[in-house]
C-alpha cells in the first residue's frame, strides 16, 4: 500500500533538472541534492550545442498517482549556453 499523502508530504524535496538544445537533444534527471542537480545540468549543457538551455526545479514524489509521478514545485534556476560564445550563463529564479 502506498504511503498516505500526509506521510509523503513530509518527505524531503527532490531536484529535477533538464537540458535541451535547438535540435531536441538533451538530458535530464532527478536527484536528492541541489548541488548535484546543478553539476549534472552544467555538464549536460557543456555537451550540447551553444544555444542550449536548461533548468532546475523542486519536485515532490507523488506515490498516489498512477503511474507514479513527480508534482512540480518552484523553479530554482535556469542555465543556458550563449549561442555565440558558448559560455554558460546562470539565472537564479526570482531575478536573484
Amino acid at each position: 500500500m502506498p504511503p498516505s499523502p500526509e506521510a509523503a508530504a513530509t518527505w524531503p524535496p527532490l531536484y529535477s533538472w533538464a537540458a535541451r538544445d535547438g535540435e531536441g537533444r538533451g538530458a535530464g534527471g532527478v536527484t536528492e541534492a541541489p548541488d548535484r542537480a546543478t553539476e549534472l545540468l552544467s555538464t549536460a549543457l557543456g555537451q550540447l550545442a551553444p544555444g542550449a538551455s536548461g533548468a532546475i526545479q523542486i519536485v515532490h514524489f507523488d506515490p498516489q498517482s498512477l503511474p507514479s509521478a513527480y508534482r512540480p514545485g518552484p523553479l530554482l534556476l535556469q542555465m543556458r549556453r550563449d549561442p555565440v560564445t558558448g559560455v554558460k550563463v546562470l539565472e537564479l529564479a526570482n531575478g536573484q
